[in-house]
């Protein structure tokens, strides 16, 4: 029902390729998609390469992308501290936190946005000191500014939204990119960069 098998010629169940990359193991999906790579990095400093990772080739973990969504975000949510505050009262303020809601936002964008078919088909994410950046494969199905300003949305892999909606991971609203926009202007006095690379 959620489109992650589907019957094929011989009457039987098959992954879509919705279901091999969100539920399959790494070894069934880079014979599918022999680039595929999901990489999330702590970087550290000086010689230290890196504090932490998780990576798909590691063959400790299923590799796919829901266990890789719950293992990144869960690192994100303790890395990213949202400050609380105080009314007059002294109520405390700061139980949601938009920081980590935003960051999950790019993630969920790279994840279900990313072509896959693509030759350079690695999903990054490095966390350093100063930045978070996040990089995926396949250019942007809308143009930038309208994208940014959200309220319209084109999906790369609708299925794949759709098995991330009811993980309650994505709504479908089209607002990702407005919510990290105003999430860093507010937060961080400074907007995210955007940018595409063609045949890097």
């Amino acid at each position: 029902h959620i489109g992650a098998l589907a019957k094929g010629r011989d009457g039987l169940l098959h992954p879509t390729q919705a279901g091999l990359l969100a539920f399959g193991f790494e070894y069934e999906i880079t014979n599918y998609a022999p680039q595929y790579l999901l990489d999330y990095r702590e970087e550290g400093l000086g010689n230290l390469r890196w504090k932490d990772r998780v990576v798909s080739q590691s063959g400790d973990w299923s590799g796919n992308l829901i266990d890789f969504y719950f293992a990144v975000t869960g690192r994100l949510l303790r890395h990213f501290k949202m400050p609380f505050s105080t009314d007059s009262t002294g109520t405390q303020h700061g139980s949601t936190n938009v920081i980590t809601e935003a960051t999950n936002e790019a993630l969920v964008n790279a994840l279900i946005h990313a072509f896959y078919g693509s030759s350079g088909g690695s999903i990054r994410i490095i966390l350093n000191e100063s930045s978070l950046t996040i990089s995926n494969p396949g250019s942007l199905l809308v143009d930038r500014d309208v994208a940014i300003a959200g309220g319209y949305s084109e999906t790369r892999n609708p299925t794949l939204m759709r098995i991330f909606s009811f993980i309650g991971a994505s709504d479908r609203a089209g607002s990702g990119l407005q919510r990290i926009w105003s999430t860093w202007n507010e937060v961080y006095d400074s907007a995210p960069s955007l940018e595409e690379r063609h045949s890097p």
